[in-house]
């Protein structure tokens, strides 16, 4: 008994820090699906300053960032923990493309597991013609 505990123990504590890790994934996709539509809906949300993906109009999203994280409260938009991008091209037959990069740090809660500290990341791509 005192040989097994432990190792349970470790198990289930195993098993929840796996289960949050992928709530906290689940929650950034459905957070970049969200700012994908908000940059669809309201493409005027989206302000001009920050995130950089070459020569095509790029775009960090403060108000799109803070509005898409109230559907997901999981994830804290305070601060610099969750990073947003929002890139929309255009072609020249009016065909717009839209990239949501998303990012966000998953720390462990368990002491003296810093080593398990990674930033998550998530891209949705949406593709679509103006008419």
């Amino acid at each position: 008994m005192a040989l097994v505990l432990p190792i349970l123990i470790l198990f289930i504590i195993g098993t929840m820090e796996v289960g949050r890790y992928y709530f906290t994934l689940q929650a950034l996709r459905t957070l970049t699906a969200e700012a994908a539509r908000m940059a669809i809906i309201a493409p005027s949300m989206v302000s001009a300053s920050g995130c950089t993906f070459g020569n095509a109009d790029t775009f960090t999203a403060d108000s799109v960032r803070v509005t898409a994280a109230t559907k997901v409260p999981f994830l804290s938009s305070s601060g610099t923990d969750l990073g947003l991008c929002i890139l929309r091209t255009a072609d020249s037959t009016g065909r717009i493309t839209i990239v949501v990069t998303a990012r966000y740090p998953f720390t462990s809660f368990l002491p003296r597991t810093s080593f398990l500290t990674s930033n998550i990341s998530d891209s949705t791509t949406l593709v679509y013609k103006e008419n």
